[in-house]
């Protein structure tokens, strides 16, 4: 069962594609939650002022989860048209102010200045490819301080390397069980 675990909207139950998406488990929401609540802390800023985006969203979980703490705005990207649906039904159950915008995320472009860009590619994507979809939007004007977050397999490669150190680099990693979370930013952006 995926519930949303904190904020307004804590306890809603979710609903889950059937297939073609992995779930982000309660334990890996309630650690990325917890990591992003420290960063906000130390960057003196609150889910108030945090623009969020949620790519291949699968059920919208993280992004509701980030709108359900108060979020100032949350974009849901996803492409599978059955997902859309269960994210449709998911803000309906939870009533929380959302985005959706219906996308292949080698070509969306990100229409504001995001705080923060998660991204939980399928394990398929290659780690070429993810690294390339960062570079990507790491290029426009609107990710320019934004702290990347990226969901990935344990066994898959740092999304970060190969990527030009001296304008974007990896700030830390978790590991926990089957699944390693990824977060970095643009040099001379967020700290």
């Amino acid at each position: 069962m995926t519930r949303i675990i904190g904020g307004s909207a804590r306890g809603h139950r979710l609903s889950v594609p059937s297939t073609g998406t992995r779930p982000t488990s309660d334990r890996i929401r309630e650690a990325l939650f917890s990591s992003l609540d420290s960063w906000l802390l130390s960057e003196d800023l609150s889910w108030g002022d945090i623009w969020f985006a949620d790519l291949y969203a699968g059920s919208g979980a993280i992004g509701l989860e980030a709108a359900s703490r108060g979020a100032a705005n949350v974009v849901l990207v996803e492409q599978q048209s059955g997902a859309l649906k269960i994210i449709q039904e998911n803000i309906q159950r939870t009533r929380l102010p959302l985005v959706t915008e219906r996308s292949d995320i080698s070509q969306w472009n990100p229409s504001h200045a995001f705080d923060v860009i998660f991204m939980d590619p399928p394990y398929s994507t290659t780690d070429q490819e993810v690294s390339a979809t960062v570079l990507r939007l790491a290029d426009s004007p609107e990710a320019a301080s934004a702290l990347f977050v990226i969901e990935r397999g344990l066994r898959s490669g740092d999304p970060f390397e190969g990527l030009d150190p001296s304008h974007f680099h990896k700030k830390w990693d978790r590991a926990y069980g089957d699944t390693r979370l990824w977060y970095g930013h643009l040099v001379g952006g967020t700290e």
